[in-house]
């Protein structure tokens, strides 16, 4: 069963300045059963992925026998399982093997994986398969690579990671057998159609050839195919990485690894060499790339987790290049966001196994600081905001023993809505793994409440969708007296008005205040609560509604009827500032 906490802005987390409301859903935790009344018990959490949706895949192992103890759960269903043909249809006289890799689910509901297969009954893999939606898109040592510039007969004999985006692009890092016995690691854009046929592939670079750029001069000898070092957008454009053969002339060990965009087209260029200047210090250059972790958006924006060359003690950097300005995250040796209690500064080797960039530009990162109490030493980051503190926060009754750093431990969606995140809690007895979904509220929390009849204020949060085109916001009030009336009203313009017409609340918007958002007076039933969806192209104002552009900031706030003392009056949520895309 999901247990459902409410974190309003980071008051519970005992964190400085409220910005917007998260929900923490607990969906798994070690020694659950598994779903589906088998009667197994869940014993470990492997790997996690979510969607814009809120759709989500987690892989685990049970205590079943180690033939077919590995499972795949997608919204609490289970999606995969080893020794089975759930999921998909394994080749003739196979069946899937252990441990999948590369789980992931696309905005389109598109479930994606990398699973070895073994003969029926046997405990040896012997190939590996590329599943979309049940579909075989590739079959090691079967499915022939058709990509240009291959020689004809070329075939797939190893795949090692793939990433997918929304329109049937995938990008595959994999091993081709190009004849004569020779295998070559190698890069790849694939196009898959409704049907689950590839359609298009597109050689993006191959062990043994030159690649553009002023210090590309030497031969690739390899690539590093982990889920935090290659990345593909909407667009097709992809940004990844890749080593040179320093031994060949003349080649350096100082200037051998690369990061390259690839864009729409399939046109390959050079983006960074370890021995270009560091962007956000000119005066330092890149050290290597080969442990870097990076992620792209759909506008073209990405972030960088890496180091530069400098000493020891300041050496790491998070940064991201928005519109093509870049901008520092953090750096070690400086001092952390204001939103970390304490004077500390940044410390530790790196930023964690992935780094994911949002739509918006949101970056979700981890941060690990100086204090001497390393129990209390680490934190979850969205920008320069911090979610979750190592030793502080309480999930679920239980502090937070550690912050999910590695790529198997956390993913966020596309639109930068959802995070999914393995975490461990420092349980009664034993430590306790745990998966939980954090739905990040969009926009800030803005001006002074009052607590109406409940004894709290009041809260009003927005999930959804900020963008025009998605025409999705939602507004989510919480917090309020059972059985209320009330509804949603909106300005251009913040404002603070105490008891207006006798409300025991706060005003927060002036102007021309429009209400009734999304055309609704709602009810808040036995839960306290009600949600609206926005209408953006009728937003409602006193001179009729009006259509919400790009760029524009619009101020909320929840209105709603209440009781003191059996007396009649109403009351206010916080104000709640959007910025729409």
């Amino acid at each position: 069963m999901a247990r459902l906490i409410r974190i309003f802005g980071f008051a519970a987390l005992a964190l400085a300045v409220p910005s917007s409301a998260q929900t923490y859903t607990e969906i798994i935790r070690e020694g659950d059963p598994l779903p589906g009344g088998t009667g197994e018990i869940i014993t470990r959490i492997d790997n996690v992925d979510i969607n814009s949706s809120g759709d989500w895949l987690v892989q685990v192992d049970t205590d079943a026998a180690v033939t077919d103890d590995f499972v795949v759960l997608r919204n609490g269903v289970i999606a995969w399982r080893e020794g089975s043909s759930i999921g998909f249809t394994p080749p003739v006289g196979k069946e899937a093997s252990y441990f999948i890799d590369a789980v992931d689910i696309n905005d389109a509901g598109d479930f994606m994986f990398i699973s070895p297969v073994r003969d029926v009954g046997s405990n040896f893999t012997d190939g590996y398969v590329l599943v979309r939606n049940g579909v075989t898109l590739i079959e090691t040592d079967v499915t022939p690579c058709n990509a240009p510039g291959l020689p004809m007969g070329a075939i797939y004999t190893r795949i090692f990671e793939a990433w997918q985006n929304n329109n049937g692009q995938i990008l595959v890092g994999g091993r081709v057998d190009i004849g004569g016995g020779v295998e070559k690691n190698i890069l790849l854009r694939i196009e898959v159609d409704a049907m689950g046929n590839i359609v298009g592939e597109l050689k993006l670079a191959i062990q043994g050839e030159t690649l553009p750029g002023p210090n590309h001069v030497t031969p690739i000898e390899g690539f590093s195919f982990f889920k935090g070092r290659q990345a593909i957008n909407d667009n097709g454009e992809c940004i990844w990485y890749v080593d040179d053969d320093h031994t060949v002339a003349p080649g350096s060990t100082l200037s051998d690894e690369n990061l390259y965009i690839t864009d729409a087209a399939g046109v390959n260029a050079l983006l960074y060499n370890e021995a270009d200047p560091f962007p956000t210090d000119l005066a330092e250059v890149f050290d290597h790339f080969s442990t870097v972790e990076v992620d792209l958006n759909n506008s073209g924006d990405f972030v960088f987790s890496g180091f530069d060359r400098g000493p020891a003690t300041d050496d790491s950097w998070i940064f991201k290049s928005i519109g093509g300005v870049v901008e520092t995250i953090a750096r070690e040796g400086d001092p952390v966001p204001a939103s970390v209690p304490g004077t500390w500064s940044v410390s530790g080797v790196g930023f964690g196994g992935v780094v994911p960039i949002s739509n918006r530009g949101d970056v979700l990162w981890y941060l690990d600081w100086d204090d001497p109490d390393t129990t209390i030493d680490s934190g979850l980051m969205l920008n320069d905001q911090m979610l979750l503190q190592e030793g502080v926060s309480m999930l679920s009754g239980f502090a937070l023993e550690s912050i999910p750093n590695e790529e198997t431990e956390i993913a966020m969606s596309d639109d930068g809505s959802f995070v999914i995140l393995e975490v461990v809690l420092d349980g009664p007895i034993n430590d306790l793994d745990a998966v939980y979904i954090l739905q990040l509220g969009f926009g800030t929390a803005y001006c002074t409440t009052a607590a109406n009849s409940t004894g709290v204020s009041g809260e009003l949060f927005a999930t959804g969708s900020i963008s025009i085109a998605d025409n999705g916001l939602v507004l989510n009030a919480s917090n309020l007296p059972n059985l209320a009336f009330g509804y949603v009203i909106v300005s251009r313009t913040q404002g603070f008005a105490m008891n207006p017409g006798g409300s025991a609340g706060n005003l927060c918007v002036t102007g021309s205040v429009g209400r009734a958002v999304g055309g609704v007076i709602a009810n808040t039933g036995l839960s306290g609560s009600f949600s609206v969806t926005a209408n953006l192209m009728a937003m409602p104002q006193p001179l009729g509604p009006v259509v919400v552009a790009s760029g524009e900031t619009w101020n909320f706030q929840a209105w709603h009827r209440d009781a003191v003392g059996g007396t009649p009056t109403s009351n206010f949520t916080n104000g709640l500032e959007i910025t729409f895309l």
